[in-house]
């Protein structure tokens, strides 16, 4: 038995050393499609978080967006250093093919002076020396980068499980207005504390692992396997064992941070042409002012297709933009309405839920899976649902004749009194179709009373005065994202045509947020 599994472990190191040998034409390969394939997914990756931003809500927003930030790290560094990789290893088979034609470096042929020819043969060395270099570059590099997305994905995990114990621990723990949540405190302060020795030990190589003591050992060793779980290093830890014990590779290990950072750094950069030109970013300190001073094409329906259409069709998605709080259909209105859609963000599920003026949402919040109730329960509806069932039955007593309640409406057995056991189908359609028309009217009066409550979280002017009054309203979709919200219609009969200035106040729970929209009103074409 030892011989065979001995001959089947030589057999296998041959083969790794064959494969080794050959596994350039693999690095091209994987390479090249990867690249092909990174490319072309930066529209998937925009789709991607255009639906995190417009669905996602709390805790998982906070998640999904930690897990674009990562594919979009990830993206640039594949991208980057794939394109480097397949340049050096064009270069490596290059030299390759030179070797064959010219053999090594001939320094006496170059005929060049002693102290030239002295520091070439002592930075070059032979020609198979640097065709070596090159391969160990090339190699070195595809492995350490999928040993940097590795690291990426730990700490975006490392974060994520924090999110997740947090939420779990709010839910036993609330937080209590004007206390500090002591549980929750005290448990971060552990969690991120101990994380963070982790981390050093991470990038000191393993320097409490070193540690010989038989306590200190022990204790570190089931701390060391619980991050290691929830960072999921355990998946790539034979690749960085074998990256760090070579120092060749250990000197790039400690370049990992610094150079990720580089990268993001480089992918931020930008060019300042036109200093005078006030800032079109709603991250700008001004950005309220700029809107009332400039036509941004982010705020008209019209204008945001236009300038979509300037660009490639097929690189359209990459241009898109959520629409924020509001958008009007057109700059120049030539109707006797200004269309304008307004977004229903987050928050607004909390205000519609306050106590006092409640309302019992149609879904429950969250994430929904495959045994979970969708459904939320209505105790209006459900009070007309036990009234159907209530009249239903009473219905049978009345046609089969059998002992009526005292409170029975007497209306109500008039009209079936004269129904025979064979019409007792009959009857209760006849009941519950006059309950289905109920629980429509029930529905329509909600949807109502949620616009209506809605609308009280905005103030709409133009030209300094309030329309609200005026507005027609329905729930709507809008087709730039897919951004849920109101489609109101305003109308401007009586204004003079030329510019006005639409004005919207939206109440948060933080401040009361502005949008002074300009506008201009034409004659009909």
């Amino acid at each position: 038995m030892d011989t065979t599994s001995n001959r089947k472990q030589n057999f296998f190191s041959e083969w790794l050393e064959k494969l080794q040998q050959e596994s350039w034409q693999l690095e091209l390969l994987i390479s090249g499609l990867a690249l092909f394939g990174i490319w072309e997914s930066k529209s998937t990756l925009y789709k991607i978080e255009y639906f995190i931003d417009v669905n996602s809500i709390s805790e998982i927003a906070m998640i999904a967006d930690l897990f674009t930030s990562l594919l979009w790290t990830s993206w640039f560094i594949f991208l980057f250093n794939l394109l480097i990789h397949i340049i050096i290893r064009g270069f490596w088979i290059g030299a390759i093919g030179l070797r064959y034609v010219s053999g090594d470096i001939d320094f006496d042929d170059l005929n060049y002076s002693d102290k030239f020819t002295a520091f070439f043969k002592k930075r070059i060395g032979s020609f198979d020396s640097y065709i070596e270099r090159l391969e160990k570059i090339s190699s070195v590099l595809f492995s350490f980068t999928f040993l940097l997305f590795f690291m990426l994905l730990s700490f975006v995990m490392f974060v994520v499980v924090w999110i997740i114990l947090y939420s779990i621990l709010n839910h036993f723990f609330p937080e209590q207005p004007g206390k500090a949540p002591v549980v929750i405190i005290t448990f971060g302060f552990i969690y991120w504390l101990i994380g963070f020795l982790v981390m050093i030990d991470f990038f000191t190589l393993g320097a409490f692992k070193k540690i010989n003591e038989k306590y200190i050992s022990g204790f570190y060793f089931y701390i060391y396997r619980f991050y290691a779980i929830v960072s999921l290093s355990f998946i790539y830890r034979p690749l960085l064992l074998n990256f760090i014990d070579n120092r060749y590779t250990r000197r790039l290990f400690f370049l990992s941070i610094p150079y990720t950072l580089i990268l993001i750094g480089v992918r931020t950069l930008d060019v300042s042409k036109f200093v005078f030109f006030p800032s079109y970013e709603t991250k700008s300190s001004f950005h309220t002012e700029m809107v009332e001073e400039s036509v941004n094409w982010r705020y008209y329906d019209d204008l945001r297709e236009e300038y979509h259409r300037t660009f490639d069709p097929n690189r359209e998605d990459l241009l898109k933009e959520k629409i924020k709080y509001i958008s009007l259909a057109n700059y120049e209105c030539d109707q006797d309405y200004l269309k304008f859609f307004v977004e229903y963000i987050d928050e607004d599920n909390d205000f519609l839920e306050l106590e006092g003026d409640k309302i019992t949402p149609f879904r429950k919040k969250g994430l929904m899976h495959l045994f979970s109730r969708e459904s939320v329960q209505d105790e209006g509806l459900e009070a007309i649902e036990k009234r159907e069932l209530a009249e239903i039955l009473l219905v049978t007593k009345v046609i089969r004749k059998k002992d009526l309640p005292a409170d029975a409406d007497p209306k109500l057995i008039e009209k079936f009194k004269d129904f025979t056991k064979d019409d007792i189908k009959e009857a209760r359609n006849l009941v519950t179709e006059k309950y289905d028309e109920l629980k429509s009217i029930y529905q329509v009066e909600k949807i109502k009373k949620i616009k209506r409550k809605l609308l009280t979280r905005f103030e709409f002017y133009i030209d300094g005065n309030q329309i609200d009054e005026k507005l027609d309203c329905r729930f709507y979709i809008h087709p730039n994202m897919r951004e849920k919200g109101l489609l109101c219609y305003a109308p401007i009969d009586s204004l003079a045509y030329g510019g006005h200035m639409f004005d919207m106040h939206r109440k948060t729970k933080k401040r009361t947020r502005r949008r002074n929209i300009p506008f201009r009103k034409i004659k009909n074409k």
